[in-house]
């Protein structure tokens, strides 16, 4: 398999930091059901970029990603391992100024049969942390390195420095309502209702946590959790977006469709105790959590 290279890198760390956040790199899990065959199955997989429901490969021009977990989540909390997807690039030489790529986005079918625990599931990714940092070097070349900052010997003078974490969830049922509890992401947003009922006009409740506590305002600094629809939003290229009071968020959903929700947070190193352990190594940390959901009609 190919390595990643740096500039690919470079590409994602800067959408995922990039603000507002319609312009940065969203990583989400598809989650397509079906019954037309009894008991039914669900079809799986990874979403990156902008537009719902597929927009770009994992590993493409515009941004790199590779996962660290890739699950499913049972209603007992039991987890169930999915194939890991392949990062490899194989684009075939232009024709007529076209280029045609394969590429792998994770997909899998996941089959109920009798036997199949009854409740709500949760397809759940985590992505690789990553460093990345930008710095002159004692040569005055400027140069990115995917090195934690103490391992950089000839940086003069740090422009960035920067260790980046991305989660992405989606919750479904299986024959009886339910409410998933939250997996425990440094950054996470759950639904408090059991999203199998949701219809167009429903509002529904969101808890986004931060480091297993509730988000909420820090002095001026306000947080949003945005979402975004195929059929609301996406096709205009515009989100709508929610304060995060209290650990939570609302949103009163205008259309059926698949929906995303997400949140991009920064922090400090130097600011945040939590973060001691990267004192030397980063000095911001970026946070990027999803949540898809379907709501009918």
């Amino acid at each position: 398999m190919r390595k990643m290279s740096i500039i690919p890198a470079l590409a994602l760390a800067l959408a995922l930091a990039s603000a507002p956040a319609a312009r940065a790199h969203t990583l989400w899990v598809n989650a397509h059901d079906s019954f037309n065959h009894p008991p039914g199955h669900v079809m799986v997989s990874l979403g990156f970029g902008h537009r719902l429901p597929l927009d770009d490969l994992l590993t493409g021009d515009f941004g790199v990603i590779r996962l660290a977990t890739y699950e499913l989540v049972e209603p007992s909390g039991k987890k169930v391992p999915l194939p890991m997807p392949d990062y490899a690039r194989n684009p075939r030489p232009p024709v007529d100024g076209l280029v045609v790529e394969r590429g792998d986005v994770g997909v899998t079918k996941v089959q109920f049969t009798p036997e199949s625990p009854v409740g709500a599931y949760v397809l759940n990714v985590e992505a690789l942390s990553s460093y990345l940092n930008q710095y002159v070097n004692d040569k005055g070349k400027t140069v990115f390195s995917q090195k934690p900052l103490d391992q950089v010997k000839d940086a003069r003078d740090v422009i960035f420095a920067w260790k980046y974490y991305a989660y992405a969830k989606a919750v479904f049922s299986y024959k009886e309502p339910g409410v998933p509890k939250p997996l425990g992401h440094d950054l996470e947003i759950n639904p408090l209702v059991d999203v199998s009922t949701l219809k167009a006009g429903d509002l529904l409740p969101l808890e986004v946590t931060f480091l297993g506590k509730p988000l909420t305002i820090e002095g001026t600094d306000v947080h949003y959790l945005y979402a975004t629809s195929n059929t609301f939003g996406g096709p205009d290229k515009f989100m709508l977006a929610s304060w995060v009071i209290g650990g939570r968020a609302q949103f009163r959903l205008p259309s059926a469709g698949q929906w995303v929700f997400s949140i991009y947070l920064q922090r400090d190193v130097d600011k945040h105790p939590a973060l001691a352990d990267l004192k030397g190594k980063a000095r911001q940390v970026y946070y990027v959590a999803s949540l898809t959901v379907d709501v009918k009609p």
